[in-house]
C-alpha cells in the first residue's frame, strides 16, 4: 500500500521486529491464561464459555471475536483459556505495530527520526496501563483495537501519496473492498467501532472528490488551450449539466457493499444460539436479533449526566498516559505537521472526541476499556510529535543522537516499570478460579445454584458449561429469569427441572418450590465463594 525506499526499508523492518520482539516478552511475562477478576476481566469466564460450548457471549454477540477464535483455537497452542489470553496479546501487538505504520506514513521526516518516534510511539502504547491490561486477558477489546488500527491505516492509506512527488490517485479495488470488509468485520466485534467507520467512509468520499475535481480541471484546462471551440463547449456543457460525471462513486459503492458483506457475520449468531443457558438471547428470530446486537440489557447505562464530564475525561486520560504523554499527543495531533490532507487529521481528532464522550457518559464499572480507539490514536500523535522533537533537537540544540535514544529509552522503562507489580500480581490472582472450585466443592448434590451478577455467575459458567464440572447441578441466574430465551435455554439444558412461567416476580422462590428435591443454595459472598444451602422449604428459603 505504501511504497518506501531502499534505505528506509530496513529500518522498518528493524523497529517493527524490535516492536514485536518487545511486546511479546512483556506480556508472555503478565499474561493471564484464564477467568480472572483483574484487569475489569469479568466477562473472561463468558467468552470462554461461549467458545468453549458454540454458544453466544453477552450482548452485543461479538460474532467477529466467536468467528476468529473458532480458527485460532485450532492452533496447538495449549488449552482454550490460554489460547485465548494469546490471542488478545496477539491482537494488541499486531495494534501496536500498525502505529508503527501510521506514524511511519504520517510523519514528514522519512529518516531514522521517524523509524525511532514509530517505535518509540508503539511502546508508548503497549506499555499503557489500559491496553496492556486488556492485552494479557480473554477479552474483546484488544481485537477491538485492532480494528481501529487497520482502518486508520486503511484511511491513511487513501490521504497521503505514496511519496511526496507522486500524486492522489482512486484507491485500488482490492484496497477498498478489504478496507469495507475489515470495517464491517471492526463492528461484528465491536458497535463502538462506528465512529471510525463512518470516518473511513467520509475520508474515501473526499479522496474521490478531490481526485474527480483534480481531474476536471486537468480537463478543463486541457480545453482551454485547445484550439478546437468544440472541445471547449463540450466540456463546458458537461460540467455545468452534470458535474457528477466527474465523480467517481463505485469505490464508495463498493466499499459499502464489502462493509455489508463484513456484517453478515452477525449471522453466526443465530447458528450459535440456545447452546447452553449460558448462550445470550434468542437471535434466531429478527426480534431476538436486535435485541442482542442492540445491547438492549444496558440502554440504561448509556449517555448517564455527570457533574464534571471534562474533569472527567481529563483523569481518564492523564491516568493512562500522564503529562508527557498526553502533551506529546496533543501536539503531534494537533499542531506538529504531518503528510496528510486535513480532512485526516480532522477525523482522527474527531473521533477521538466521540469516543471519549461515550466512554466518559457509559456509566458501566468497565467503560474506560472504550477508551483503547483514543490510546492508540494518542499514540500515532506520540510518535509524530517525537519525530519532529528529535530532529529540531539535533538541528538547534545539537543533542547528538545517542542521546536522544538514551533519553527515549529512559521513559520507556519509566513506562513499563511503573504498572509492572500490578501486572504481575494480576498474574498470579487465582481468585476466581478458587471461587468457582470452592463453590462446586461445597454444593450439595444435585443443588440449585443461584447467582446475580457477572463475577459470581461467569467463571460457574465456564467451570460447569465450558469444562463440564458437577453435571448434577443446576446454574441460575436470578435476573435472567424473567427472560423467556433464558427459561427455554434453561429447559433444553436441564430437561428435567421444572420451570415457572407467567409470573411478575418472585422467580427464585417458584422455581425452589417446584423443585423440592433440589437444594438451593445462594453465594452470599463473591470473595470466598461460601455458600447459603437451604433445603426445608420456600419460607426457610425466603428467611
Amino acid at each position: 500500500m505504501h511504497h518506501y525506499s531502499l534505505p528506509e526499508r530496513p529500518m522498518r523492518l528493524l523497529t517493527i521486529m524490535l516492536v514485536a520482539l518487545v511486546l511479546s516478552l512483556v506480556y508472555g511475562l503478565t499474561l493471564v491464561p484464564g477467568v480472572t477478576w483483574a484487569h475489569h476481566g469479568a466477562d473472561s469466564g463468558d467468552l470462554l464459555t461461549a467458545v468453549a460450548t458454540g454458544g453466544v457471549p453477552h450482548p452485543t454477540g461479538y460474532p467477529s471475536y466467536l468467528l476468529l477464535m473458532d480458527g485460532f483455537r485450532w492452533l496447538p497452542l495449549g488449552d482454550l483459556a490460554l489460547q485465548q489470553a494469546i490471542f488478545s496479546a496477539l491482537c494488541a501487538i499486531l495494534s501496536a505495530l500498525l502505529v508503527v505504520q501510521l506514524v511511519l506514513t504520517l510523519s514528514p521526516l522519512q529518516g531514522w527520526q521517524s523509524a525511532v518516534a514509530a517505535g518509540f510511539a508503539a511502546l508508548w502504547l503497549g506499555f499503557t496501563p489500559l491496553f496492556w491490561s486488556q492485552a494479557v486477558i480473554v477479552e474483546v477489546y484488544s481485537l477491538h483495537a485492532l480494528c481501529s488500527a487497520l482502518l486508520w491505516w486503511w484511511a491513511a492509506g487513501w490521504c497521503v501519496p505514496p511519496t511526496h512527488h507522486d500524486r492522489m490517485a482512486l484507491p485500488s479495488a482490492q484496497q477498498v473492498g478489504l478496507a469495507g470488509l475489515s470495517a464491517g468485520l471492526a463492528l461484528g466485534n465491536h458497535l463502538t467501532a462506528a465512529a471510525t467507520v463512518v470516518a473511513l467512509l467520509l475520508l474515501l468520499v473526499w479522496r474521490c472528490w478531490a481526485v474527480a475535481i483534480r481531474d476536471a480541471r486537468g480537463r478543463g484546462r486541457e480545453a482551454l488551450t485547445s484550439s478546437r471551440p468544440r472541445k471547449i463547449v463540450t466540456w463546458l456543457r458537461t460540467s455545468a449539466s452534470n458535474i457528477s460525471a466527474y465523480l467517481p462513486w463505485q469505490p464508495v459503492a463498493r466499499c459499502l457493499l464489502w462493509l455489508l458483506l463484513g456484517l453478515m457475520v452477525y449471522l453466526l449468531l443465530p447458528v450459535r444460539a440456545g447452546a447452553t443457558p449460558a448462550s445470550w438471547g434468542d437471535p434466531r428470530s429478527i426480534e431476538g436479533l436486535v435485541w442482542l446486537v442492540s445491547g438492549q440489557l444496558y440502554h440504561h447505562m448509556a449517555l448517564q449526566p455527570l457533574e464534571r464530564p471534562l474533569s472527567y475525561a481529563l483523569e481518564l486520560l492523564y491516568a493512562q498516559m500522564g503529562s508527557l504523554g498526553l502533551g506529546l499527543a496533543l501536539a503531534g495531533l494537533l499542531l506538529v505537521p504531518m503528510r496528510t490532507a486535513a480532512p485526516l487529521r480532522l477525523a482522527m481528532l474527531l473521533v477521538a472526541l466521540v469516543t471519549l464522550a461515550f466512554a466518559v457518559g457509559y456509566r458501566s464499572h468497565d467503560a474506560q476499556v472504550y477508551l483503547l480507539p483514543v490510546l492508540l490514536l494518542g499514540a500515532v500523535g506520540v510518535g509524530v510529535a517525537v519525530a519532529w522533537v528529535l530532529v529540531v533537537s539535533q538541528k538547534i540544540a545539537r543533542i547528538t543522537p545517542s542521546i536522544l535514544l538514551v533519553l527515549l529509552l529512559v521513559l520507556l522503562l519509566l513506562r513499563l516499570t511503573s504498572p509492572w507489580p500490578a501486572m504481575r500480581a494480576a498474574r498470579h490472582d487465582q481468585a476466581a478460579a478458587q471461587f468457582s472450585a470452592t463453590l462446586l466443592a461445597q454444593a450439595p448434590t444435585g443443588a440449585i445454584i443461584f447467582t446475580r451478577e457477572d463475577r459470581d455467575s461467569f467463571p460457574l459458567w465456564y467451570a460447569h458449561y465450558g469444562q463440564g464440572q458437577r453435571p448434577d447441578l443446576v446454574l441460575v441466574v436470578t435476573p435472567l429469569l424473567p427472560y423467556d430465551w433464558y427459561r427455554a435455554n434453561l429447559r433444553r439444558y436441564y430437561p428435567d427441572l421444572v420451570l415457572p412461567h407467567g409470573l411478575g416476580s418472585g422467580w427464585d422462590m417458584a422455581l425452589i418450590a417446584q423443585n423440592p428435591t433440589r437444594p438451593p443454595c445462594w453465594v452470599v459472598q463473591v470473595a470466598s465463594g461460601e455458600l447459603r444451602s437451604m433445603t426445608r422449604g420456600c419460607e426457610e428459603a425466603r428467611r
